[in-house]
């Protein structure tokens, strides 16, 4: 939809310039003004050209009005600073997400090479991810998103990460992962906002 706005207002745009430039030249030259007032009493002989010239021109011009302020209003919106800040939360969120994931892939890697001993992760799980949590769930919700579940999983595998060395589950991390990414798509995105 806005593609075709931006299309159309480009179209609608030139075309003006072009009936502007044309109204020009007949005013200027007397061949073309013997030539338009010749078309002009065609017009007013056949009554129907002149109201369907008429509709098309007030439908044309309407539209065209409609497209501008369409895209005017989008571009509005996107330079407010409740938009950007939107964006910004949204591509925070998806980071943090990005960098749980991580974590448990690095977690089953070293599982994996020390036969399911993974001594001290639980406390540098903590200290890694407990001020950026607190931080995005913090701003999600004040932008009115339910961190409930976030929360949750979160204490879960804190929980699970402290004393004797036990350390977060990875699936539990994952989950984190997705329940970040679910957060962040529920924030607007560009597409979204036309």
């Amino acid at each position: 939809m806005d593609t075709f706005c931006i299309l159309f207002k480009s179209f609608g745009d030139y075309l003006l310039y072009g009936i502007g430039l044309w109204i020009a030249a007949c005013a200027l030259s007397p061949t073309f003004k013997a030539w338009f007032k010749q078309q002009e009493n065609a017009m007013k002989k056949t009554r129907w050209k002149s109201i369907l010239f008429g509709v098309s021109l007030a439908v044309f011009c309407t539209a065209l009005i409609a497209a501008s302020v369409r895209i005017q209003l989008i571009q509005l919106k996107e330079q407010s600073p409740g938009y950007q800040s939107q964006m910004i939360l949204k591509f925070h969120t998806k980071n943090l997400a990005a960098e749980f994931a991580k974590y448990a892939d690095d977690y089953d890697k070293l599982a994996a090479s020390n036969n399911g001993q993974v001594w001290n992760k639980g406390l540098e799980f903590r200290r890694q991810f407990d001020d950026k949590t607190r931080l995005i769930q913090t701003r999600l919700d004040e932008e009115g998103r339910d961190t409930q579940k976030l929360y949750e999983l979160y204490y879960k595998a804190a929980m699970t990460s402290r004393g004797n060395d036990r350390n977060p589950l990875s699936d539990e991390v994952r989950e984190i992962s997705k329940e970040l990414t679910n957060l962040a798509n529920q924030l607007p995105t560009h597409e979204q906002n036309h």
